[in-house]
């Protein structure tokens, strides 16, 4: 199996077992709509790492939704016991089709460790999220109590995130470096979670930008950047030093294994990033047990700034892998031209 369709493989695991563990437990806001997938038939996914999972046998997918926005073309698609947000071929969210509650440590059982942030800035109440995708972010720091504002420059995205994946809170439809140069409202949080296709508007990752962030934060403030690439990539190291320049404290996670592509976290503040014995023990109960940090290596690695930015030929091989692991890429197309699995 290919590292990229790994990652997808994975992601398949994660959410079906996600979904039969958060449906038993007690009631809350549902996170996708009410559309029952076909039944399981008990079709066996391994990872790469030899864990297994249950997952429901190929089925033909079922696109719910498409538009064509200013950045691509977006799609909502069922396929495989899940639904997708897909631009341009690319999964941006996924969530099981038939319903998840969402309760605190949803996306922490799923390797996404945007949720940390409560954690390490406790009294956590708002949250700035750029990037909003099928919203799920925002839902899960509402889990926390934490209100978020969402910035989107695409327009198209609000709806179909309100009625495909159950979003319903504040969005401003922005660029989201012109919406920091504008506005003064500080949060105690922002999470950077911007993807064009398969790459990312590299403005937005640049020491200038990251500056502004650090700025509208509040004391002690916590600032999340979710990137896919192999950790060690030149593209990862970038964007670390990069935050480094600006933040004195950074931890980076891992939601994969091995040094292939995969979706990693940044979480950087201006004051330590620690984790009490009390909240590992917690966060061990979600199945975070530690491994998932690792070190950037950011010897040599470029700082990012305005006027130089190579970001986009530096994510150029980690976005293509992306695009072709991706599980709508995976597809077959029927005579009717809908995809197949």
């Amino acid at each position: 199996m290919s590292r990229g369709r790994w990652v997808v493989s994975c992601l398949i695991v994660f959410w079906m077992s996600l979904a039969g563990t958060a449906m038993a437990a007690d009631p809350g806001r549902r996170c996708g709509g009410s559309s029952s997938a076909a039944p399981a038939t008990g079709r066996k996914v391994v990872s790469s790492d030899g864990r297994a999972a249950t997952a429901p046998a190929r089925a033909p997918a079922r696109v719910l939704a498409s538009v064509q926005d200013t950045c691509g073309y977006l799609e909502v698609v069922e396929a495989g016991g899940l639904r997708l947000l897909v631009c341009d071929g690319v999964i941006q969210a996924a969530v099981p089709s038939s319903g998840v509650r969402l309760l605190p440590g949803v996306l922490i059982r799923a390797r996404d460790y945007v949720e940390l942030i409560p954690y390490y800035r406790t009294g956590t109440r708002n949250a700035l999220v750029i990037g909003l995708g099928g919203g799920l972010h925002a839902r899960a720091l509402a889990c926390h109590g934490i209100a978020t504002h969402a910035v989107d420059v695409e327009p198209a995205i609000v709806p179909l995130a309100e009625e495909y994946f159950d979003f319903d809170g504040e969005v401003t439809i922005a660029d989201g470096r012109a919406f920091l140069e504008q506005t003064q409202r500080r949060f105690d949080a922002i999470v950077l979670d911007t993807f064009q296709g398969a790459s990312v508007p590299k403005h937005l990752y640049t020491r200038e930008a990251f500056a502004r962030m650090r700025d509208r934060l509040a004391d002690g403030g916590v600032l999340a950047v979710h990137l896919v690439a192999p950790p060690q990539h030149a593209s990862t190291a970038a964007v670390a030093r990069t935050l480094a320049a600006v933040f004195p404290h950074t931890v980076a996670l891992r939601n994969g294994f091995g040094d292939g592509i995969q979706h990693i976290y940044l979480l950087s503040g201006t004051l330590p990033l620690e984790l009490s014995p009390r909240q590992r023990l917690q966060l061990r109960a979600w199945g975070f047990v530690g491994d998932e940090f690792f070190t950037v290596n950011t010897a040599g690695a470029r700082i990012l700034t305005d006027n130089e930015n190579p970001l986009d030929r530096l994510c150029r091989d980690p976005a293509a892998e992306h695009r072709r692991g991706s599980l709508i890429d995976a597809c077959t197309h029927n005579a009717r031209g809908q995809p197949t699995f």
